[in-house]
C-alpha cells in the first residue's frame, strides 16, 4: 500500500501523488497525511499500513528465499522491522539463517517464536528440526511434541515426530506403536495427498512389521510423487521399494 484515499479522487491528485512509492515508509505517510481526503494519521491507519508494509516486504522475502539468500534475509529484516511480531518472517528468515549454517541466528528467530507467538507450533516445530539436526534427539522429541500441543493437526509435525519415533537414530526413544497413530493422522489430514507423508507412514508400518501393507502404501506414495513431479521423493521411494520387493534387507529407508 502507497495511498490510503476516501472518496471520489481526481486525476491532478493522483499525479501528484505519483511520487508516492519515493522515501521510507515513514515519510510516505507523513507526505500522505498532508494532502486531502486522508485519515493517514490516525494511529490504528498507520498500524495498518505498517502491517501492509510488512507484509509487502515479507512477499519480496518468499521470492528470493530459494536463489538469494542475501535478499531474502534483507527482505525479512525489513518487514520485522514494521512488524516484530510478524511470525511468517521470522520462520523464514531462520530457516535461510539455518540453511546456511547460521544456527545460532536461525535459534534466535525460533525461539522468539516460541516465546511470543503461543498459538504458532512452527516455532516449536523449528526448535525440534533444529536440535535432531544437532543429533539431540531427546530434545528434538520434546519440542516437536510441544508443537502438536499447540496445534494438533499440524501435519508436518505429526509426520516429523511420527518418522523419528519410528526410525531415529536414539533406538531407546522409538515408539513404533504411537508412531503409526501420527503417521495414519498426517495422512488422514492430507487426504493422502503428500507423497512424504505417505513415504513416512510406509516407514512407520516397516517398523510394527507390517511388510506388505508397507509396499502398498509406498507404491501409492511413489504414484503420487511422480504425478507431482517430486523427483527427490520419486527416486527414494523406488530405491526402497526395490529394497523390498528384492527380499533384501528391511531397513528403515533414510530421509
Amino acid at each position: 500500500m502507497r495511498i490510503l484515499y476516501k472518496g471520489l479522487v481526481d486525476i491532478d491528485q493522483l499525479l501528484e501523488d505519483v511520487t508516492q512509492p519515493e522515501g521510507s515508509l515513514h515519510d510516505r505517510l507523513e507526505h500522505a497525511a498532508l494532502l486531502p481526503g486522508r485519515l493517514i494519521d490516525h494511529p490504528l491507519v498507520r498500524k495498518t499500513a505498517e502491517s501492509l508494509e510488512a507484509t509487502w516486504t515479507y512477499r519480496w522475502g518468499r521470492a528470493f528465499e530459494a536463489t538469494d539468500p542475501i535478499h531474502a534475509i534483507h527482505y525479512f529484516s525489513k518487514a520485522l522491522a514494521y512488524r516484530s511480531d510478524f511470525t511468517k518472517a521470522r520462520i523464514h528468515r531462520g530457516k535461510v539463517y539455518l540453511e546456511h549454517e547460521k544456527s545460532e541466528l536461525a535459534e534466535k528467530d525460533f525461539r522468539f517464536v516460541v516465546d511470543n507467538d503461543p498459538n504458532a507450533p512452527e516455532g516449536p516445530f523449528e526448535m525440534g528440526m533444529l536440535a535432531f539436526q544437532q543429533g539431540r534427539t531427546t530434545d528434538a522429541i520434546q519440542w516437536l511434541r510441544q508443537s502438536l500441543i499447540r496445534d494438533k493437526e499440524f501435519e508436518i509435525g505429526l509426520n516429523n515426530l511420527a518418522w523419528i519415533l519410528a526410525a531415529g537414530p536414539a533406538a531407546t526413544e522409538r515408539n513404533p506403536v504411537e508412531a503409526l497413530a501420527l503417521a495414519n493422522e498426517a495422512v488422514r489430514l492430507s487426504q493422502r495427498s503428500v507423497a512424504e507423508y505417505l513415504d513416512t507412514l510406509a516407514t512407520v508400518l516397516l517398523a510394527n512389521g507390517q511388510q506388505q501393507e508397507a509396499v502398498s502404501t509406498l507404491e501409492e506414495a511413489l504414484a503420487l510423487a511422480r504425478l507431482t513431479g517430486e523427483e527427490a521423493t520419486r527416486r527414494s521411494i523406488e530405491a526402497t521399494l526395490q529394497q523390498l520387493t528384492t527380499n533384501a534387507s528391511t531397513r528403515l529407508p533414510e530421509r
